[in-house]
């Protein structure tokens, strides 16, 4: 309804280049290619229930198949555990059911946002055999560190997981920000740093699958879709996932702003600067 009654319009959205410092169309077809010349990978963040920021991902997924061609081009999502593979690759290679693929995915408790938000990607990737790559942690894992702390899960389970990297500061800086400041931990600060330790396990373990998928497909070009701050800044995935592959990926933030009733355009008082993404949407 919102979305209905506000002066947005698609075909007015603008993409702002922070390395440029200008503004372009946002038609990435035209202006991604210069870029892809560069890395192989693209980071896109969303908030999860957003229907223009999905938009705005199939659009970059279709031009990046339409320049690397769809054999070359998979997708990571944080939406589907690393568990999931053998069923997304049934969903692409296989029957390219939707309902089947939600029910061996256990969709509405895994993720549980709307399935249809994604479909036109996922229909998309199907059409194409364009590989869907499951990069999240297992819920129940990240649960359990929330409650227990790294240092005491079972040994075996850690022995499963990557190292993970607590002393950026400006990433626990950013996560404090995002929850809305530690202030509220004071009586347990315990607590606050268990929860850092889930969010950088998250982030650790999404760059991890990644990078795996990249060591032994590395001619492909991987378009990942997680939440913004899995991606914003630089700080989560993008820069733990370029320490592994040794690549800079590509990062994309979409912005949510208001619009000029007299002229249909964004309003923008002062983009974001390079510190937080190559293109802001």
């Amino acid at each position: 309804k919102d979305y209905l009654q506000s002066d947005y319009d698609p075909s007015n959205e603008r993409i702002y280049d922070t390395f440029r410092r200008s503004y372009i169309p946002a038609d990435p077809s035209k202006y991604l290619e210069n870029n892809l010349k560069q890395t192989n990978v693209i980071t896109i963040g969303e908030v999860h229930s957003n229907i223009c920021h999905h938009k705005l991902q199939f659009d970059i997924v279709h031009a990046v198949s339409s320049i690397r061609s769809p054999s070359a081009t998979a997708i990571g999502l944080e939406c589907f555990y690393r568990q999931h593979q053998k069923y997304l690759d049934r969903f692409i290679y296989v029957h390219q059911d939707m309902a089947q693929l939600k029910y061996e995915t256990d969709w509405d408790s895994t993720w549980g946002y709307d399935l249809n938000h994604y479909a036109k990607i996922f229909s998309f990737a199907a059409k194409n055999k364009i590989r869907l790559i499951g990069l999240n942690l297992p819920y129940p894992v990240a649960k359990l560190v929330s409650e227990v702390g790294m240092n005491k899960i079972p040994a075996k389970l850690r022995a499963l997981l990557p190292e993970i990297d607590l002393n950026v500061e400006s990433h626990k800086q950013r996560f404090i920000t995002n929850i809305g400041g530690g202030s509220h931990f004071a009586h347990d600060p315990s607590q606050l740093e268990r929860l850092y330790e889930t969010q950088t396990l998250w982030d650790e373990y999404m760059s991890e699958s990644a990078a795996l998928y990249l060591e032994k497909f590395p001619a492909s070009t991987l378009v990942i879709i997680a939440g913004l701050g899995h991606v914003q800044g630089r700080v989560a995935i993008p820069d733990r996932l370029s320490k592994r592959i040794r690549s800079r990926p590509f990062v994309i933030i979409p912005q949510s702003v208001q619009w000029n009733r007299m002229n249909g355009l964004p309003i923008v008082n002062e983009p974001l600067p390079p510190t937080e993404g190559d293109w802001i949407w």
